[in-house]
């Protein structure tokens, strides 16, 4: 009779205390993760501690700081409500209570450790993070300990046990109760979860909850800095809702969350003929969309507009009509970045003429340019739209100006002129509103004004049609320093001031930087015999970070710039023995 009593101490036992990691079974998770930029920097600062900082925290001001920003991101990532991961962490796992995180986060004590081994601020067993450890924060680990790694993982596990997009009691309550691993919705833990959420979602809809405007079908735009809006003809019906759907899936992959408003036959003040995409304005013009959907512009923190290919009456209303369609927009948001695509259809030749135009109006008008013709998109038969290969080229080009845009995706910075000990000299000394980005083959960098040499070399390189974005690529190898011989290039969305031959110093302005898409990239390259490319294009696939590109942000770094953005730990390649280190 006693060992029974105790077997039934034991169960109840069980039962009572909060133990999420007894519920350990391995789920997959259905998307793929990209960490690249959207780690958490908790000091706020370019310091290169963490990486990029997050954004706002949408949650409201009754859960503090850090939890608010670091919570929202986390949720955004899964598609789970933010409040919901708050509510697990303040009504599941600490006692209704917020408390005061320890370092670097906070001065708080070390998170508690439970009777069953489970860790951290979202108490894991080490076997269940084995299974939903994220490198939340970039530092190249996955700490059980750290609130941000703990909030993705949280995140996470809790999309894999059904709450991922959806605000309904019931999968709320048995997604809490799995976390838990007591498996009963209507026990303590999951009734103390919903009565947090029920709390935390007051005036903070979850992305799931997000509602688009005039009966449009929900779409998790997210809002603020992070959300993009997107306008478009049949070339983007083609790039994100037809075929392969490859800008939704790079949007996907950098978590850029988009509402994309595409309509075939769709010209700036005609409408479309296919409402292909279940929006309210499929059928409307671009300027007549811009009206339907201005709730949505006016919480966007980056527009994309790719209208042109479906005329306007004639090339001068093309311009007018240009201009009418940007003011309207800004009308409703002054705020977001906002870019025009050019046209890459070759069936008409008044589209090199409104190119010209869209060139001339979007400098005029003080916004972007995205430049998809220089990309030579493949074309099919009818030279009108892409082919499948086209179409993943020229969403990857938008993906990646959206992206470099985010706020998820760089970080402003501060920039000092002081000299490294290495003797080089930081070459963004006096780039207005510089921008750090990620890391890739080398780093980039986005802002304007000049982009000096590091260092006394000598120019071995520049040319304005190299193959890179935009053109330009001006690459010098440094005489004397820890990096004597090597070369350096700066390419992309910077005019060339010098030519190949030029002795330069670190006070030589190498080009001047424009603050548009391609924005620039400097890092190692190859001697000038071997072409107009970066040390490390032999392991490079889109989207990695690289050993070289690792190495020149180091380099970046130790001379007062900020350092780009992107895990080392997970860095392709390798760099040749004696290779100077900054560390």
């Amino acid at each position: 009779m006693r060992k029974l009593c105790y077997i039934f101490i034991c169960i109840i036992t069980l039962l009572t205390v909060p133990m999420q990691a007894f519920a350990a079974e391995s789920i997959s998770d259905e998307d793929s993760v990209f960490y690249g930029a959207e780690w958490y920097d908790p000091n706020g600062t370019c310091s290169g501690s963490g990486s990029a900082v997050f954004g706002p925290g949408t949650l409201p001001s009754s859960v503090p700081e850090p939890y608010n920003r670091i919570f929202t991101a986390a949720a955004r990532k899964f598609n789970i409500s933010a409040a919901f991961l708050a509510a697990v962490f303040y009504g599941g796992e600490h006692g209704n209570s917020f408390p005061e995180p320890p370092p670097p986060y906070g001065h708080g004590a070390p998170w508690a450790t439970s009777w069953a081994a489970a860790q951290g601020p979202f108490q894991f067993l080490e076997s269940t993070w084995r299974s939903y450890k994220v490198d939340g924060n970039g530092d190249g680990r996955e700490d059980i300990q750290d609130l941000t790694d703990g909030a993705f993982g949280g995140a996470k596990y809790l999309a894999a046990l059904g709450a991922k997009n959806t605000t309904s009691e019931a999968k709320l309550r048995k997604a809490a109760a799995d976390y838990n691993g007591i498996h009963d919705p209507s026990a303590s833990y999951p009734s103390n979860v919903w009565a947090a959420y029920q709390k935390f979602s007051t005036g903070s809809p979850s992305p799931s909850a997000t509602s688009s405007p005039s009966g449009a079908t929900p779409d998790p735009t997210g809002g603020g800095e992070g959300s993009v809006y997107i306008l478009g003809d049949s070339l983007m019906v083609g790039s994100y809702y037809e075929g392969n759907k490859y800008l939704k899936g790079f949007l996907d992959t950098k978590n850029i969350n988009a509402y994309v408003d595409a309509s075939v036959g769709r010209g700036i003040k005609s409408g479309g003929s296919d409402p292909s995409n279940n929006r309210p304005a499929a059928e409307k013009s671009g300027i007549d969309a811009v009206e339907i959907d201005k709730d949505v512009i006016k919480d966007a923190g980056t527009i994309v507009i790719e209208l042109g290919t479906n005329k306007s009456s004639s090339t001068n209303a093309f311009k007018q009509d240009m201009k009418d369609l940007i003011n309207k927009v800004k009308s409703i948001n002054g705020d977001a970045k906002i870019y025009w695509v050019n046209i890459v259809s070759e069936n008409d030749s008044d589209y090199t003429t409104y190119n010209t135009i869209i060139e001339q109006v979007t400098s005029d008008e003080n916004i972007y340019f995205i430049d998809e013709k220089s990309k030579n998109i493949n074309l099919d038969g009818s030279k009108l739209h892409p082919t499948d290969d086209g179409y993943k080229k020229y969403s990857q080009t938008i993906a990646d100006a959206v992206g470099a845009a985010g706020s998820q995706n760089a970080a402003e910075c501060t920039s000092t002129g002081g000299v490294g000990a290495s003797g080089y000299k930081n070459p963004l000394r006096d780039i207005r509103g510089l921008t750090r980005m990620r890391i890739d083959m080398g780093v980039d960098y986005g802002g304007s004004g000049p982009f000096y040499a590091i260092g006394n070399g000598k120019v071995v390189s520049a040319t304005t049609s190299s193959g890179w974005p935009g053109g330009n690529w001006v690459s010098y190898q440094l005489t004397d320093g820890p990096a004597k011989d090597k070369y350096v290039y700066v390419a992309e969305n910077c005019s060339i001031k010098v030519s190949v031959g030029d002795e330069v110093t670190s006070d030589t302005v190498l080009c001047e930087l424009h603050d548009s898409y391609p924005y620039s990239e400097t890092g190692w390259a190859v001697p000038p015999d071997q072409g107009t490319t970066a040390a490390a294009h032999n392991v490079y696939v889109e989207g990695d970070v690289t050993a070289y590109g690792v190495n020149f942000s180091d380099l970046m770094k130790s001379i007062g710039a900020p350092p780009g953005v992107g895990n080392r730990n997970a860095a392709v390649g390798s760099l040749p023995d004696g290779w100077p280190s900054w560390r």
